[in-house]
């Protein structure tokens, strides 16, 4: 008997087989494939917890979804333009959904009301009311405690003027700023060019016998004083004055003006004259104290003595005193005297020049 199988042998696969082998193959499902049940747990699954927010979920089911023209992938992807959002914004929405008359309380809720809710939100107009309920949540955040969204409005409007403003001076500084610093590099350039045509276009006066007799009345005891304390005999005799004193308010224990001619010398030649020792522990006195003084006065107590008869000089004078005093040498016999350099110091007389002791 003749077989009715097809010459290769191969036995053609059965419907199910077939449906069974190719749902296995391709990663995508025909419409029908789902049962209710599948479906109706998918959607509860999306949903999740919206029975928080007061919006009873067990009447959404696969059947209920297909009543209202949904099937169960076009109702998932359209709760999610409510779902998506946080709790927060979820509960404002839903009272946004009351002020609309999507639905009178969430507990009354509809199928067919949240599809229409959904299908707000998701269009332009629902966008915006979106981003609005958004915007107050936030303000509300910022007020804080307080609660005061008005408050909280009116910084953030003040704070974006303020941001327009530093803008706006930011761009005019930058459009002046390049102006301004090449008009600056002019003006320093001008300045310098001025100070160099005034540079030369100076013409001192000529000297004049006038201008000397100025110049002398004004400056003419400072140049004396000078003049003659740069002379190296006077110089020398100075500071042998200044130490002299110096030795003798040790002595008289004139602390304050010993202090003051030791600056002067050290301003002077750069060094000091210690103070003396003072009185030790064990009794002992300084080697100046108690010691027999020579009849002789020294040239200093000369000097201060003249002072005090004549009512005081200033210390010129007192060097010119000092060196009438001294011995002149007599030149040799048969010759003029060359130089009278002693005799001329004598005879001079010395500048007034205040005498800073204390």
């Amino acid at each position: 008997m003749a077989s009715t199988s097809n010459p290769g042998g191969n036995v053609p696969p059965t419907e199910e087989a077939f449906n069974a082998a190719l749902l296995h193959q391709v990663p995508f499902k025909f419409f029908g494939s789902e049962t209710p049940e599948q479906g109706t747990a998918r959607i509860q699954e999306a949903l999740g917890d919206l029975d928080t927010l007061g919006i009873p979920t067990a009447q959404f089911t696969h059947d209920a979804v297909l009543k209202e023209g949904c099937i169960v992938d076009q109702f998932l992807k359209l709760q999610r333009t409510f779902t998506s959002h946080n709790d927060e914004v979820k509960a404002s929405l839903i009272q946004l959904g009351i002020k609309l008359d999507f639905f009178v309380l969430p507990m009354h809720a509809t199928v067919r009301g949240f599809i229409e809710f959904c299908t707000y939100i998701k269009s332009r107009e629902g966008q915006a009311a979106v981003h609005g309920v958004q915007r107050r949540l936030k303000l509300e955040r910022r007020a804080g405690a307080s609660g005061r969204i008005d408050i909280a409005s009116l910084g953030k409007a003040l704070n974006i003027q303020i941001g327009e403003m530093g803008s706006s001076i930011k761009n005019i500084r930058e459009r002046y700023g390049d102006r301004i610093a090449e008009l600056r590099t002019q003006l320093r350039q001008l300045e310098w060019d001025q100070d160099r045509e005034i540079e030369a276009g100076k013409n001192p006066l000529p000297p004049s016998a006038e201008g000397y007799a100025k110049a002398k009345e004004m400056f003419g005891n400072h140049v004396r004083v000078e003049e003659f304390v740069e002379q190296k005999v006077n110089r020398d005799l100075l500071v042998k004055y200044i130490q002299e004193k110096i030795l003798y308010y040790d002595r008289e224990f004139m602390t304050k003006q010993a202090v003051n001619f030791r600056d002067y010398l050290a301003a002077i030649v750069g060094e000091e004259i210690a103070p003396p020792p003072a009185e030790g522990a064990n009794g002992n006195s300084s080697p100046t104290r108690g010691k027999a003084k020579d009849d002789t006065p020294t040239s200093a107590e000369r000097a201060d003595s003249h002072r005090e008869e004549t009512g005081g000089h200033s210390s010129e004078t007192s060097i010119a005193w000092r060196v009438r005093g001294r011995k002149r040498r007599q030149p040799p016999a048969g010759r003029q005297p060359q130089d009278q350099g002693d005799t001329r110091l004598a005879r001079q007389k010395a500048p007034s020049h205040t005498r800073g002791q204390e």
